[in-house]
């Protein structure tokens, strides 16, 4: 996150890019050793992929969605791997690159379990702030926060202007 705040400086020396996590396909080539072309949306709903070797790829994409998203889920303690990265991000890394109380972090676990709890969901934020004992303004940085650094999505509608700005849903990330 303390890279995002000197991007200016480092604009003529670096390159900042936002890795994304793996794939479905990456995940069966990562795991499983399959290497298989790319298909569009499309083609996988007009049952034209073809998986040579899989009789059923829902049980792999189960396993996927526990463990795949991440590279390092290919280790045996990914779940406690994962786990300290959520508390490294939430207790250290937001609080300091938002020049945030130690306080703040507790809030900020809070936030994210009721998140964890109710996805997908239209967050109710007024309601949200009063459960987390929170100003509606704090409430707002705190889920930007939280999107800077890769834990939650936030998906906005098509509403231009002011109203806009208050329509969002919540998306969390493959946790």
């Amino acid at each position: 996150m303390d890279i995002l705040k000197g991007t200016a400086d480092l604009s003529r020396r670096a390159l900042i890019y936002k890795l994304q996590g793996l794939s479905f396909r990456e995940y069966l080539k990562l795991y499983h050793h399959f290497d298989f072309e790319v298909y569009s949306l499309k083609q996988i709903i007009e049952n034209k992929a073809k998986l040579k070797g899989i009789e059923h790829p829902l049980p792999l994409f189960n396993d996927y969605l526990n463990r795949g998203y991440y590279p390092f889920g290919i280790e045996n303690e990914m779940h406690f791997r994962l786990g300290q990265i959520i508390v490294q991000t939430l207790e250290t890394d937001i609080p300091q690159y938002a020049n945030l109380n130690i306080g703040t972090s507790r809030k900020l676990k809070r936030l994210l379990s009721i998140i964890a709890e109710s996805v997908p969901f239209k967050p109710n934020f007024s309601k949200i702030a009063e459960i987390i004992n929170v100003s509606r303004n704090s409430l707002d940085d705190y889920f930007s926060y939280m999107e800077k650094a890769g834990l939650i999505g936030q998906l906005r509608n098509e509403t231009s202007g002011i109203r806009g700005l208050a329509k969002i849903k919540l998306l969390i990330q493959n946790c």
